[in-house]
């Protein structure tokens, strides 16, 4: 029950499951006591000793390469009721109280976390790594990149959708460890990932569950937490010039014609980018929704709003279909701060610009085919 965070709980097709869905969880990645010990500090480094910070991002609100953009530089905001602190970064933990003291002191009170991470190649952390590779040698981690310490106030705190980072970082897998000793339906803060082009999956927050997940290629978001909680989160830094797709094959149960029909989102050097094309059209309410709920809260979304969020579940086919983009993006935005407003009518905007040089075929099969679901058992 005392055993650290490690790779000793991996299955053995962990691999091959990255390859399939994009993702991967792991339960009983770290004993009882040490998720204990790591909740703890975690909340007192927030509610005792103020060492977190609100997290923050900058939405866009105008076109790359417009006037307006570079008079905004877009529009600053933070996620409500999420507060982070990184204790590694670049690959060097973060303990110079010259250089970084704020991390440095919240290491000298994380005995815990700082012994997870002390030993240099013999670190728990270390020995994480190397496990991780024994079990999917393709990914080629090199080190811990960056570890952040995360704590949610339960009053709804949550993330948009989006991808953890770019290709140039180098940041190849994030490895997301759920600490909260009981978590129940309706305490919120699930990971939804979205493993285009196979269904959403709603990955429950529970202790000592680990879920790791492409950082470059899987689109996912944190649902609303009604429950505080604290989280660890690791990306790990890979020799791989490009990163893999995730998912980078189909998996065992999807059958002719879909296959086929489909094995262009697995093409090595454009899947990813086709990927991220159609998802931003397919999933551009979703994507609205998430930004909502994240940077305003999601009870501020009047019911005549939610019903705009949730079209798509009844939207047109063809033609009527790129009309109707424009009235979401203007009833979205109402009674929203302003750059908030303006980063939805830009989001909107984008989305119908690629759908308008999409092939009407490709949207049609895919809205008919999506999401993919296997006949038996959901993998």
């Amino acid at each position: 029950p005392e055993a650290a965070l490690s790779g000793d709980a991996l299955p053995h097709d962990f691999g091959p499951r990255l390859e399939e869905t994009g993702y991967c969880v792991v339960e009983g990645a770290a004993g009882d006591g040490w998720c204990a010990g790591v909740r703890a500090e975690i909340s007192a480094l927030h509610q005792e000793h103020g060492l977190l910070k609100a997290s923050p991002n900058r939405l866009s609100t105008a076109r790359k390469g417009s006037s307006s953009q570079g008079q905004s530089g877009g529009w600053m905001c933070e996620k409500r009721g999420v507060f982070e602190l990184p204790l590694v970064l670049d690959g060097k933990t973060l303990d110079d109280p010259q250089k970084n003291p704020e991390s440095s002191l919240a290491l000298e009170k994380s005995p815990t976390i700082r012994k997870w991470l002390s030993g240099d190649d013999a670190s728990e952390a270390s020995m994480l790594m190397s496990t991780l590779n024994d079990h999917a040698g393709w990914l080629q981690l090199t080190c811990l990149d960056t570890l952040k310490v995360q704590f949610n106030d339960g009053q709804g705190g949550c993330f948009p959708m989006h991808r953890d980072t770019l290709e140039a970082t180098g940041r190849r897998l994030t490895v997301i460890v759920y600490l909260e000793e009981e978590w129940k339906p309706g305490d919120g803060g699930e990971l939804r990932i979205h493993p285009f082009p196979l269904p959403a999956v709603d990955v429950a927050p529970c202790a000592a569950r680990m879920v790791a997940f492409g950082s470059v290629a899987t689109l996912h978001r944190v649902m609303p937490a009604r429950k505080p909680r604290a989280v660890l989160s690791l990306w790990f830094s890979s020799e791989l010039s490009h990163p893999p797709s995730f998912p980078s094959t189909f998996p065992s149960w999807l059958r002719e014609p879909e296959a086929s029909l489909l094995r262009f989102l697995r093409e090595p050097s454009q899947g990813q980018r086709t990927t991220a094309v159609l998802t931003k059209i397919l999933l551009r309410f979703e994507f609205a929704q998430s930004t909502i709920d994240a940077f305003w809260g999601q009870e501020s979304v009047d019911s005549e709003r939610k019903e705009c969020v949730d079209e798509p579940h009844g939207e047109p086919d063809g033609e009527a279909e790129t009309g109707a983009l424009s009235a979401p993006s203007n009833d979205l935005s109402r009674g929203l701060p302003d750059g908030l407003s303006k980063a939805l009518v830009l989001h909107f905007e984008e989305a119908r610009d690629l759908e308008r040089r999409t092939s009407p075929a490709l949207l049609g099969m895919l809205r008919r085919l999506l999401p993919l679901k296997s006949q038996g058992e959901h993998p």
